[in-house]
């Protein structure tokens, strides 16, 4: 199966464990011994063997459950064995699926070979290439089985429902209930099988494939995605996300403190344009390095640079979102807009705290993605204005120096001079 090899490479580590008894995990192989809560895996191997004193939700390679469980269980996976009990309703979906459970809820199940050989005390849904009720196994309720070839040696307390090819009901056999067959082919029935009543059998041409037979039968297997997980790799991506970006910001910081103020400065001035021009940019950047790296590729010397170019393409988009959180984290300490004169611990902490508060969020999916984009187009377009502006800025500070200058030499010229201010009684000499 390639199952567990696309398992295996989603990750070779675990991301975290949410309590003591609660068990969230995406890993390579997971084993759990004693006594647990509710168990929400991806891995590439996962065996329990205890207590579950909740739900089993897991994709992953191969699955080996020998425990007892008082909740619910959703499995997907290549080999698939469970043994102990369920308490309550069982959905599996996988390769090689062999059932040898006590199961107090519904049964349903779909693989290439599935088997049951335990106790179910609902009904049972099977369908597959080939499946099969072994001697052991007993039925106590409606049973649905459908495949190219269906079995049945064990004991069923009810009415039957099969859609298969071959059908084959072994002398071991023992059904109270009414079975009807829908095929090409009627029923082996051997010696010594204890049937209730003769099959009703239907014929029926069909094409045999899986999702056919699933619709024929209504058979709905609805293996639920572990959510759980899904949220929490989602935020410790994010996580990891921010927390590289807070020691970046904080390299930046150190290295050029006058070209980071510079980008804060300018989002500050020009929030809504330092987003959209951030948009822009991100939509047309590749277009424009595709343009660029084809006119270098021309000349033998400019291959390599167009390579450069490509290389550096993602460095710079996070550089970009890094200068994103430190202007959002400017924004945060800086209500009076001075953030020329914050100093560099103060920025490092803004820095901190905006990383802190977005990585929150990166565990909310939805505006997680939504605020790491908007920060990453705030960062790209700010960083854009501020290195095109700096001219016109140099321009506006010279102009500005002029004009104070200017006010200056006309409050100079319009103020009276000390002789006019005095008065003739302090001036004996004019007096004289």
């Amino acid at each position: 199966m390639n199952i567990k090899a696309m398992i295996a490479a989603l990750g070779l580590a675990v991301f975290g464990l949410t309590g003591v008894s609660n068990a969230q995990v995406i890993g390579g192989d997971y084993n759990i011994q004693g006594s647990m809560k509710d168990i929400e895996v991806i891995a590439g191997d996962f065996n329990v063997t205890g207590n579950v004193d909740g739900d089993i939700e897991a994709i992953a390679g191969d699955v080996d459950i020998d425990a007892n469980v008082t909740g619910d269980v959703e499995l997907a996976g290549g080999d698939i064995n469970i043994d102990g009990t369920i308490d309550g309703s069982l959905e599996v979906a996988g390769g090689d699926v062999d059932i040898d459970a006590s199961i107090g809820g519904s049964i349903e199940a779909v693989g290439g070979d599935v088997s049951f050989s335990g106790h179910a005390y609902d009904t049972l849904e099977m369908a597959g290439g080939h499946v099969e009720v072994e001697a052991t196994a007993i039925i106590d309720g409606h049973t649905k089985l459908a495949g190219e070839e269906v079995v049945i040696a064990g004991a069923i307390n009810g009415d039957v429902e099969v859609l298969a090819s071959h059908l084959i009901i072994r002398d071991t056999a023992v059904v109270t209930g009414i079975i009807s067959h829908r095929g090409p082919n009627e029923a082996e029935i051997a010696d010594g099988a204890q049937l209730a009543s003769a099959i009703e059998y239907t014929f029926y041409e069909f094409e045999f494939g899986l999702k056919h037979i699933l619709e024929e039968m209504d058979i709905d297997v609805d293996i639920d995605d572990p959510l759980g997980i899904i949220i929490l790799i989602l935020g410790f991506i994010g996580l990891a996300f921010f927390a590289s970006a807070f020691v970046l910001g904080v390299v930046a910081i150190l290295i050029s403190p006058k070209g980071v103020t510079s980008v804060s400065q300018t989002f500050r001035r020009r929030p809504a344009v330092s987003g959209l021009l951030g948009l822009i940019v991100l939509a047309m950047l590749p277009v424009v390095l595709g343009i660029v790296s084809t006119i270098l590729a021309i000349t033998v010397i400019g291959i390599p640079l167009a390579g450069l170019l490509w290389i550096a393409y993602v460095p710079v988009h996070y550089l970009a979102f890094t200068l994103g959180v430190i202007a959002f984290g400017d924004l945060m300490f800086n209500r009076n807009g001075a953030s020329g004169r914050l100093s560099v611990g103060t920025r490092i902490l803004s820095l901190l705290v905006a990383a802190v508060i977005l990585s929150a969020l990166a565990f909310i999916p939805p505006l997680g993605i939504f605020i790491g984009f908007l920060v990453l187009c705030v960062g790209l377009g700010a960083w854009t204005l501020a290195i095109f502006d700096k001219p016109r800025k140099g321009a506006d500070l010279d102009s500005d120096t002029s004009s104070d200058r200017g006010r200056k030499a006309e409050t100079i010229e319009d103020s009276p001079s000390q002789d006019d201010t005095s008065t003739d009684d302090d001036n004996p000499v004019r007096e004289g």
